[in-house]
């Protein structure tokens, strides 16, 4: 399967995914997220890999990113995030919570890659929480999270998908024209 049939088959992941509740839909699209991110030569684990791929978006893809509604619901969220304790074997990360929340809603339009970056560990850090069983289907604040992040991680792969097309694109233009 080539780049360009890999990227359909995540496409498609990703449809479906957005078709789920945000409880299943985080999951479905941490996934594509992940898949596209595999796309790209291996630089590390899951977080790197992840993290190589967003450093590869331009300033205007970023801003495309961290503009999304999922972002501000993010950032307005009451009480803040990794502020309350869902269950007691869940640990909490206020500061560092805290610090990349400021980080997204300072830099969004001055310098919107390093808000992105600081939004990639927000957008962690709930997938890890979902995935080891500190959300649910059944909390509204959880809901809340969850719907925002799954916003976020739609418009992620939106762009993700768009630059893994556009790189075929470059390359199917460069191979015929020789």
């Amino acid at each position: 399967m080539d780049i360009n049939d890999k990227t359909i088959s995540i496409a498609r992941e990703a449809a479906d995914a957005r078709t789920l509740p945000p409880y299943r839909a985080v999951n479905g699209l941490w996934v594509c997220l992940v898949k596209l991110a595999n796309l790209l030569p291996r630089v590390g684990e899951e977080h790197e890999q992840i993290a190589s791929l967003l450093r590869g978006f331009s300033r205007e893809e970023a801003c495309v990113v961290v503009s999304d509604e999922g972002v501000d619901a993010l950032l307005n969220l009451q009480p803040p995030l990794e502020t309350v304790l869902a269950d007691d074997g869940e640990r909490l990360y206020p500061l560092p919570a805290a610090r990349e929340l400021g980080r997204v809603r300072e830099r969004r339009t001055s310098d919107p890659k390093a808000a992105l970056a600081a939004l990639f560990q927000i957008l962690q850090r709930i997938r890890d929480k979902r995935e080891h069983g500190f959300k649910t289907p059944e909390g509204s604040r959880d809901d809340q999270i969850l719907n925002a992040a799954a916003s976020v991680l739609n418009r992620l792969i939106g762009v993700a998908v768009a630059r893994a097309w556009a790189a075929v694109a470059r390359e199917q233009r460069a191979g015929g024209s020789g």
